[in-house]
């Protein structure tokens, strides 16, 4: 278990706002085989809360998805949101930003 707790609190830490079964995803789709309850039990041995205990702030939020955000620099301000929504999905899953900047 010591060599899948790395991943689960990086994850863990990155998103606070997901839970248990939401982080598991995230590492399967990183090539991490992991039941739920092996995710809640590293998260409790280390004192990290379950989701909706943890804090979070826009810093928090701002750090995990800078990538996403750095890569829009201009358009509408509608479109710069799907933007940033798209480019937060992509890096959640692994993928590399999209490079918005003209």
């Amino acid at each position: 278990m010591r060599e899948i707790s790395s991943p689960i609190l990086q994850v863990a830490t990155e998103n606070p706002g997901w839970g248990y079964t939401r982080i598991q995803g995230a590492l399967k789709n990183l090539g991490h085989g992991v039941a739920r309850s092996t995710v809640a039990k590293v998260l409790k041995a280390n004192g990290i809360s379950s989701a909706p205990d943890r804090p979070s702030s826009w810093r928090t939020f701002l750090r995990a998805h800078w990538a996403a955000i750095a890569g829009l620099d201009r358009g509408h301000a509608g479109a710069r949101a799907t933007l940033i929504a798209e480019n937060i999905h992509r890096t959640a899953r692994g993928e590399p930003p999209l490079n918005l900047i003209r």
